[in-house]
């Protein structure tokens, strides 16, 4: 803020360089009312003036003579200026006028102007022309090549420029109900006309409650260091800050505004060090007809928006206003500190049948607070699109709220949404608990918006969420993340989960959008959730996910941490999980389900089928009550299918696997591929189990099962089960296919202390060269340590006994095992041949069941018995 002189008083006198005359006198003082400026230097078109003081006070007039002149050049070469008074030409021809006053320049809250062009003031010490002549407020006397001017084409600042501040009551703005600007009581400030230029280009620019008003023009804002530069095109008000050194501050405070909404045109170009929009200021460059609108530029080293003043929230507002047909500009912003703060606001919105912008934020550090908004919106009752949101960062941290949406409840599409950082962190949720912080994406009757994000760390907490949602028609957004790590934990204390989800709202007959998740490691604890589910009519998307672990544990007051793709509630489908990942372990209580129910809770089950879950991985690991899921209540369905393509397979501690059926609905079908094994111990169970229907058919593929089997019902043990409360008759099939099948034994924990050799093998001969060990290195322990084990067997007694084949007459018909799966009885071990016998001519090997006794001497230590 410029120190200000004390209450503005009139002064408007001229130096006598450039014959400026004011009320007719080339150099006494105007103190009051009118003050007449005539005379100066014409060169072509243009017409120089140079004052020793320019300052008014309220209700008092500097008016310029302009008949004949394109452009006023004017310069100030005594002290700051002080103007709360009318700037004004003779004529409403479109003259621009040029305010140079190095030293600094004050617009108080009744200042104005009335001039039929554009309007620039600046705190620059020189203005510099084509042919290199120089208009100095620091050198008045040095005139060279003033005569021969042509056009303006920089501003040339000193070492130390003033600054410039505009002083107001504020915009005094309130939002109707369909949230537009309601401008009945906004002052204009400094105005121009339309399409005209406004522009305050100083050391610090401080709007002080003041208003800037260029309906369908433009607004520049610009705040450079000492020595700079600002190149100036003036034809086409084009402005160049390629040598602009030691930016400084702009400050929008006290609810100002910069307006310069229109029904076609309107812009704003912001160039500054530090931007900041506090108290409820805004900028806006809003459309509100049939033409295109000029959109917000901002370009800085930080920009700071924060708080709100009534129902009016800081920001930057580049919308598509009642009754507007045509296409919205769009807002881009380039800053290294972006910091929306406490309901601030970035926005690209429509309210009626035009489309919006784009919105482009590119930063290095991206911070969000409290119900703070990065958003393309498209209200109820619009029909047009919002445009795309693309958000390129280093670090974006949002908290409490905060969102970057692209959202259309109206008729319309829903933008695309693009994401690309180093690091996203989203946390907590607004004080009401309903709008989660993250990345949300929300269509009605128009196709939904598509996510995209690329990044290296993702992590949500207490509800942080990434979100795609249909609630009318429209199909649901897809969401596409590639990122190294996703972590996700919590939720709000409302119950909504922090993660990744894709959802058909209540009442939405619209498909869900499907999500693609590639992510080396992926981490959901207590209640986090990442799916796609339906709580209408509409069927739920699909789920892919490609990772290295994936690791899921534990749950929430409302709900289990879970990978998902429910029918929740209504009448839609559920979605289909496809799982490729290199371990996946999912303990405490998580889950991977695709049923019709929600995690927990006693909320109506869905009526639509269950999808199916596939997971390809090396190992999977259930433990303490983990699941996978796809139970269903939905009627006649032949989905909710679980296909497991794996290594190992390990259920401990209560887990199961699931595809049960309520109600009059068939039990899905589970398939098992354990290259190595499955393991089961704790009353852990597979089952395809139902109430009135039939029970679903179960298919283990494994070299080895681990204590588990087949039982007709569930029991405290390891259970295999497809049965059906109607009866046997009604259960469905169990069909296990391996080489070895232990189902009394569970994995045994070896002892920590380890078993001393001394005292379990007797010592009786000494080494000596008599002694040998021959491997052949067929069928038993390898003839090299190095070398991996092999399942080499050079004979196996493949006949099954008597008592095994009890054991399998007594399985009912529709489970079957494979016969290599029991080991024969001793008594009918198959023996090696003993010797030949020739019977009919023909030879054949015998051999005895009986022992034979050793005719071997037996070996004592020193002696031979």
């Amino acid at each position: 803020m410029i120190a200000n002189p004390g209450y503005a008083q009139t002064q408007v006198s001229g130096d006598g360089t450039v014959g400026t005359l004011v009320n007719g006198a080339l150099s006494s003082a105007c103190n009051t009312g009118v003050c007449s400026i005539t005379g100066g230097t014409t060169v072509g078109n243009s017409l120089f003036h140079s004052f020793d003081q320019f300052s008014l006070q309220a209700g008092d007039q500097a008016q310029f003579e302009n008949i004949g002149v394109d452009a006023i050049f004017s310069r100030v070469t005594g002290g700051i200026s002080s103007i709360d008074g009318i700037i004004s030409t003779t004529t409403t021809a479109p003259t621009d006028i040029f305010l140079l006053n190095p030293q600094g320049i004050i617009f108080g809250a009744n200042a104005s102007l009335n001039i039929g062009g554009s309007f620039l003031a600046s705190t620059a010490d020189t203005m510099v022309f084509d042919n290199g002549a120089a208009f100095s407020a620091s050198n008045p006397t040095q005139l060279g090549g003033l005569l021969s001017i042509s056009t303006p084409v920089g501003l040339q600042y000193g070492t130390n420029p003033g600054g410039i501040e505009l002083q107001g009551p504020g915009h005094q703005m309130s939002l109707s109900p369909f949230f537009e600007f309601v401008r009945t009581n906004r002052p204009d400030g400094l105005r121009v006309n339309s399409g005209e230029t406004l522009a305050l280009l100083g050391g610090p620019v401080t709007l002080n409650g003041g208003n800037v008003t260029a309906f369908g023009g433009n607004v520049e804002l610009a705040s450079v260091g000492g020595n700079s530069v600002i190149g100036l095109q003036q034809n086409d008000w084009q402005f160049d800050y390629a040598q602009a050194a030691n930016v400084q501050d702009i400050t929008l405070g006290n609810a100002s505004s910069v307006d310069v909404s229109a029904a076609d045109g309107g812009s704003v170009n912001v160039r500054a060090g530090n931007l900041s929009l506090v108290d409820g200021s805004v900028i806006a460059a809003n459309l509100q007809g049939p033409g295109t609108g000029g959109g917000i530029t901002i370009e800085t080293d930080s920009i700071l928006v924060r708080d709100r003043s009534g129902d009016i929230k800081s920001g930057l507002y580049s919308d598509v206003e009642f009754p507007a047909t045509g296409q919205g500009g769009d807002l881009t912003i380039q800053t290294q500190q972006l910091s929306v703060l406490n309901a601030g606001e970035l926005s690209a919105n429509t309210y009626w049948d035009g489309n919006t912008g784009n919105v482009y934020v590119q930063a290095d550090t991206i911070t969000m607070t409290g119900e703070s908004f990065i958003v393309s919106f498209g209200d109820f009752a619009a029909f047009g699109n919002t445009g795309d949101v693309t958000v390129t960062a280093n670090i974006i941290d949002l908290r409490d709220g905060a969102q970057i949406a692209t959202t259309n409840l109206g008729a319309g599409a829903t933008g695309v949404m693009r994401v690309n950082a180093d690091q996203l962190f989203f946390q907590g949720s607004s004080a009401d608990g309903i709008t989660q912080s993250g990345l949300e994406s929300i269509g009605r009757i128009s196709d939904g918006g598509t996510i995209l994000v690329d990044a290296d760390t993702i992590q949500m907490l207490d509800g942080g969420l990434i979100a795609a949602s249909t609630f009318g028609s429209a199909p649901g957004g897809d969401i596409t993340i590639s990122a190294n790590s996703l972590n996700a934990t919590g939720g709000t204390p409302n119950g909504g989960p922090s993660g990744v989800l894709s959802s058909v709202l209540p009442n939405g007959i619209g498909d869900g959008g499907n999500v693609l998740l590639m992510v080396d490691q992926i981490s959901l604890a207590d209640g986090a959730n990442v799916g796609v589910n339906t709580f209408g009519d509409g069927n739920a998307g699909s789920l892919t996910i490609n990772a290295q672990t994936i690791d899921l544990a534990g749950a929430a007051a409302d709900g289990r941490t879970a990978i998902l793709a429910n029918a929740i509630e209504g009448s839609g489908n559920g979605g289909n999980i496809d799982i490729t990942a290199q371990q996946v372990n999912i303990r405490d209580g998580a889950t991977i389900t695709v049923g019709n129910f929600q995690t927990v809770g006693n909320a109506t089950p869905g009526q639509g089928a269950p999808g199916n879950i596939t997971l390809v991985a090396n190992g999977l690991s259930l433990n303490n009550d983990a699941t996978i899921e796809a139970d269903t209540i939905a009627a006649n369905n032949n989905l909710g299918n679980i296909v497991l393509n794996l290594d190992t397979l390990t259920l401990q501690q209560g887990s199961r696997i699931s595809t049960n059926a309520q109600g009059s609905s068939t039990g899905g079908n589970i398939t098992i591929d354990a290259t190595i094994a499955l393991i089961a111990k704790d009353n852990s169970d597979i089952s395809a189990n139902a109430q009135q229907g039939a029970g679903g058919r179960i298919v283990v593929n494994a070299s080895q099962i681990w204590g588990t089997e087949f039982r007709p019902q569930l029991t405290p043990d390891n259970d295999i089960t497809a049965s059906s409360d109607l009866g046997p008759s009604f259960g469905g099939t169990v069909e296990l296919n391996t080489s070895y099948l232990e189902p009394t034994q569970g994995v045994a924990t070896l002892p920590a202390a380890t078993v001393d050799a001394d005292q379990q093998v007797a010592r009786q001969c000494s080494v000596d060269d008599a002694n040998s060990l021959v491997v052949s290195g067929r069928g038993g322990v390898a003839d090299d340590p190095t070398q991996s084990l092999r399942d080499n067997h050079v004979w196996a007694d493949l006949r099954l006994p008597a008592p095994g084949l009890s054991q399998v007459s007594a399985l009912p018909d529709s489970v079957t095992v494979a016969a290599n799966q029991l080991a024969p009885s001793e008594g009918d071990r198959l023996v090696e041949a003993q010797a030949l016998a020739m019977e009919d001519g023909q030879i054949q090997l015998v051999a005895s069941t009986q022992r034979e006794t050793s005719f071997s001497k037996a070996v004592i230590c020193g002696a031979e018995a």
